[in-house]
């Protein structure tokens, strides 16, 4: 699943714990309803800017609920072969890749430059 798609489920289930029918959102946008269901059902084809105006019925901060959709994604634990090779490839990179893994504050790798 998409990422936003992920933000636009985790918003629908934010809405039903809140209370909030999909006609209350509706009246609170100036909408119609059934444009309010189609919003919700094209699976991500919905404007930040809409997303977060939904938020504010229910007050949560955008940046929130994108933390929450982040903390569910899987992290990355390894590289692809073509990253490996460009990080390899690229000495500067590779320095800095050492000492983001070394967990080396990024204000001490900036100051050696």
């Amino acid at each position: 699943m998409s990422t936003t798609a992920d933000l636009l489920s985790l918003l629908k289930n934010e809405l039903k714990a809140a209370g909030v029918t999909y006609a209350v959102v509706a009246q609170r946008l100036g909408m119609a309803e059934s444009s309010v269901k189609r919003m919700f059902s094209k699976g991500g084809d919905m404007p930040v800017s809409r997303i977060d105006d939904i938020c504010r019925i229910i007050n949560l901060d955008f940046a929130d609920l994108a933390r929450r959709v982040a903390d569910t994604q899987p992290l990355m634990l390894e590289l692809t072969l073509a990253q490996e090779k460009a990080v390899v490839a690229d000495r500067t990179l590779l320095v800095v890749a050492i000492c983001v893994i070394s967990q080396v504050p990024a204000e001490e790798i900036l100051a050696t430059r």
